[in-house]
């Protein structure tokens, strides 16, 4: 049986709990993780929508999401997502967790002129995929990147610099990091306006 999220699905889901308004498009946050949707159909009724929790399904594709235009907070962690995608009309979107996917390129997310916090740990990122964080700076207001736990091998450290609002960088457990002696020192070095290095805050003595 396929797990297919629809309009009639998430009905269903607002009948059955009395958090939400029994009227789908009053309500401004939706939970509908935990479910094992593999699909998404045309969502409707959803324009008061501001937070979307998708996690812990079995979504294969993002779609489905165009009539959600004032999504402030999408959550797609723990999918089987292979391709960023269907991002275009979210214009309002501050943040996008794709967590735990298969994801292996950044990409299609240059229309998001507001995203601040973009999650993209334990995914499949490697040379191919990391060469394109560049064009993020075109994403004038992020300031939370986490590139953690992937198969990145390339010096991507050029690549960050050009991220001049990033305040905080999660970088950790990526292959490529074994080639810099300190990559702490160096990282915080170049990006001047780093708050926070992998869970770690940074001191005015590292600064020096």
């Amino acid at each position: 049986m396929e797990y297919v999220l629809n309009d009639d699905e998430i009905k269903k889901v607002v009948q059955k709990n009395d958090a939400y308004y029994s009227l789908i498009e009053l309500n401004d946050v939706l939970y509908l993780n935990n479910k094992l949707y593999k699909k998404i159909e045309c969502l409707q009724n959803l324009n008061n929508l501001k937070a979307l929790y998708l996690n812990n399904n079995a979504l294969e594709r993002i779609c489905g999401l165009d009539s959600c235009v004032n999504l402030v907070a999408l959550y797609l962690n723990s999918n089987r997502i292979s391709k960023i995608e269907n991002l275009s009309s979210l214009k309002k979107l501050r943040i996008l967790n794709l967590e735990d996917n298969y994801i292996n390129v950044i990409e299609n997310l240059e229309n998001l002129c507001y995203l601040e916090d973009l999650n993209l740990s334990s995914n499949c990122l490697g040379d191919k995929g990391c060469c394109m964080v560049s064009l993020l700076e075109n994403n004038k207001c992020l300031t939370i990147l986490n590139l953690s736990n992937n198969k990145i091998e390339e010096d991507i450290l050029d690549n960050l610099s050009n991220l001049k609002n990033l305040n905080i960088l999660y970088i950790m457990n990526n292959p490529g990091l074994s080639k810099y002696k300190n990559y702490r020192k160096l990282f915080v070095h170049t990006l001047k306006n780093l708050t926070f290095l992998d869970y770690k805050p940074i001191t005015n003595e590292e600064r020096r």
